[in-house]
């Protein structure tokens, strides 16, 4: 590291004494071009990302007037282009796609560029959309093709050209009349905001985006790039009404509904002859599944600087998932304001979902949840009283399930709302633990638990691979069924012990009446203390512990309560982290935990197999056969090949039965982060900065001291 610092300092001393001597001649764009080839030569966003800098650096946007008195508001590295653009000479073959930012830019650069381009496909995948198709607000670099080159752009080939600028930012050649063609996508502000939102979280040379309350904030009152999304777009439709030759409006929902006409009438726009097969090939080429996988236009991984998804979702109506009631209604009252005589309406859905409807449903599904409350609430008033606590909370989750609450909550944004707190629960053994509320009622039930001899225990700590050993066991125990795998959830097939019975997983009351021909194979999350008493006592049984490096977990954990809406709030990355070095997370201490069975197994081989995340990651193969004679399992050498393949991150991660995306309903919001995210060793490079990683290894170094126990936090 200090090596690499000490190369780019000198370098950057370097780059710094010639760019000094050019600067002073040079246009605010060029300067602005050669400071971003220096700024990509030293590799400098992977440097303060090395660092855990690159969300700190974030720049402010730039508040400024231009010649012609219009103000505006851009990041950095636009604005130096600004007066060259006013007065950028424009062609009458010229073709510019104009949108506010995240309106289907990329969506509409792709058809124009084909349809101008006599439908050559080929010619498409072969070079970034970037380089074929320049912003020209921005300059010349590595990753994007800017103003530079369309000065110099040969004059015997069509120009087709990018911006996000507002009307007036557009060059004095087309406000003046001159001939050209004039593409403009407007896409419904509600989806749009949404869209920005995580483009600002994903994009660290963007300003910090905030929390989502405060970007949709900055977005009703301007304060983001490019301005108000209502000046802007309701100017192209006046100067739509005014001049339909040279402008064509149409929106990102008129797309979506009917792509293959949208692609004719922009040809014809563009006066483009293409046969019917040609436009049938643009619209299948243009689909959103097709673009999304296509590299030369989903932009993802570009040059380190991106670290999510470029193209995310492309739904109409996604806004659903993150607007409130509150949100929606005083957005739905400042949309009907601003457009009020404009004659402009954008659909928010595929169909129109107008708000009286919108609330008008949502009263009538609350009354119908109510009455069946109140139901359901009378049948178990008489059935509460003689149950066990885990067979009352079995009831109340039905109760939950059937009346859709999980959903009902996440509709009305009340589910982020009411997150649950972390109880202590103390055990009748007098052990105590930090336990998300609806784990507690079954501690008891868990330490009285009767234990059978061909019992098999797959026990972690939250987020070390549990789903993957699951999986595992399940099959060897299975004789590599496969095929029986797949037709039922892993959480069905292989029950938590400290869960109760849901529609989506089987809990302690599953297991209770387990067959008792039918191996049972047992997930538990609970520390050593309170498994059942009979594993304590020495029952005979199978236990399989994986341990995972604490950092990845850490990582992976956080994510995990990001998306668990039935879990506490995880804070910040920042908070999160210094709840899990302080064990104040659910299940308590990672070390406690992981620490109390590596003494065990070392006590007892017979009865518990250990095994690490990344010893999984470095030979599953090896893994799957020593787990399968530890089981006493005999497979044949193909069985183990199909159960290490169907194992893999991979292949579980699109699995239906493993992945969790049932779950989705239930309280697990995939926007947020998936189930199975990454699957990485390593990954808490990407979260911990330099500082948190030196203060970690310190920790780690004092806790497993004299144990024994160590762990590859990289492979």
């Amino acid at each position: 590291m200090m090596m690499f610092l000490m190369v780019t300092g000198t370098t950057m001393a370097l780059f710094a004494v010639i760019a000094y001597i050019k600067l002073k001649s040079m246009r605010p764009v060029d300067r602005m071009r050669l400071l971003l080839s220096i700024v990509v030569k030293l590799k400098f966003f992977q440097l303060i990302k090395m660092l855990g800098l690159d969300s700190r650096m974030r720049p402010n946007l730039i508040h400024s007037k231009v010649s012609n008195g219009f103000k505006y508001l851009l990041p950095p590295t636009f604005a130096p282009a600004i007066e060259e653009i006013l007065t950028f000479k424009v062609r009458e073959d010229d073709v510019y796609v104009v949108t506010y930012p995240k309106a289907g830019t990329t969506w509409m650069q792709e058809i124009t560029w084909l349809i101008c381009n006599d439908c050559d496909i080929d010619g498409a995948k072969k070079q970034s959309i970037t380089m074929r198709f320049p912003m020209i607000e921005a300059v010349d670099s590595p990753m994007i093709k800017g103003i530079h080159t369309l000065e110099a752009w040969p004059e015997n080939k069509q120009r087709l050209i990018k911006t996000h600028l507002p009307y007036e930012l557009l060059p004095a050649d087309i406000r003046y009349g001159k001939k050209c063609k004039i593409l403009y996508a407007a896409r419904n502000p509600k989806d749009l905001c949404v869209s920005f939102y995580h483009f600002h979280r994903m994009l660290p040379t963007a300003p910090n985006p905030g929390t989502w309350e405060q970007f949709l904030t900055k977005f009703c009152t301007g304060n983001v790039a490019y301005g108000s999304w209502f000046d802007h777009t309701l100017k192209f439709w006046e100067k739509y009404q005014e001049d339909k030759d040279r402008i064509y409006f149409v929106t990102y929902e008129d797309l979506k509904k009917d792509l293959r006409k949208e692609v004719e009438s922009i040809s014809k726009f563009l006066e483009k002859k293409l046969s019917e097969r040609q436009l049938d090939v643009i619209s299948e080429h243009c689909t959103f599944d097709s673009m999304s996988k296509n590299r030369s236009t989903n932009m993802s991984g570009k040059n380190n600087i991106t670290t999510k998804k470029f193209m995310r979702k492309g739904q109409v109506g996604d806004w659903k998932n993150h607007f409130t009631i509150n949100q929606s209604s005083a957005f739905d009252e400042m949309y009907e304001e601003k457009m009020k005589g404009t004659g402009l309406n954008i659909p928010f859905h595929r169909i129109i979902y107008c708000k009286s409807i919108f609330r008008r449903k949502m009263m009538l599904e609350l009354g119908v949840s109510v009455t069946a409350s109140a139901l359901f609430a009378a049948i178990a008033y008489f059935k509460l009283k003689s149950m066990r606590k885990v067979d009352k909370l079995k009831l109340l989750l039905a109760i939950l399930g059937k009346l859709k609450i999980p959903q009902m909550l996440r509709l009305t944004g009340l589910d982020v709302r009411m997150r649950p707190k972390l109880t202590e629960c103390t055990a009748s053994n007098e052990f105590k633990l930090l336990l998300p509320p609806m784990f507690t009622a079954t501690v008891e039930e868990v330490l009285k638990f009767k234990v059978r001899e061909d019992d098999v225990y797959v026990i972690t700590y939250p987020k070390a691979g549990t789903t993957w050993m699951q999986e595992i066991a399940w099959l060897l125990c299975n004789n590599g069924n496969i095929d029986e795998a797949k037709k039922q959830s892993v959480a069905m097939r292989s029950p938590m012990l400290e869960t109760v019975d849901f529609t989506i997983s089987n809990g302690i009351q599953s297991l209770e009446t387990w067959p008792k021909d039918k191996q049972r194979v047992i997930k538990t999350h609970f520390p050593y203390e309170l498994l059942p008493e009979d594993i304590k006592q020495g029952k005979k049984c199978k236990i399989i512990y994986v341990a995972r490096n604490p950092k990845d977990l850490c990582v992976s954990y956080y994510h995990f309560h990001r998306m668990i809406t039935g879990m506490p709030d995880p804070g910040t990355w920042e908070e999160f982290l210094a709840k899990f070095c302080s064990d104040k997370l659910g299940y308590g201490s990672y070390f406690d935990h992981t620490l109390k069975f590596w003494e065990k197994y070392q006590d007892d081989k017979q009865r518990i197999y250990f095994v690490t995340y990344e010893d999984l990651k470095k030979d599953l193969r090896k893994e799957v056969e020593s787990i399968a004679k530890f089981l006493e399992k005999k497979l044949s050498d193909k069985q183990m090949d199909a159960i290490s393949e169907h194992c893999t991150f991979g292949s579980m991660s699109k699995n239906k039965s493993t992945n969790m995306s049932a779950a989705a309903k239930y309280g697990m919001d995939l926007t947020k982060s998936k189930f199975m995210r990454k699957g990485e060793v390593g990954d808490w490079k990407n979260h911990f900065t330099i500082n948190q990683s030196s203060a970690f290894d310190t920790m780690y170094q004092d806790k497993i001291k004299e144990t024994g126990f160590d762990i590859q936090f990289e492979i």
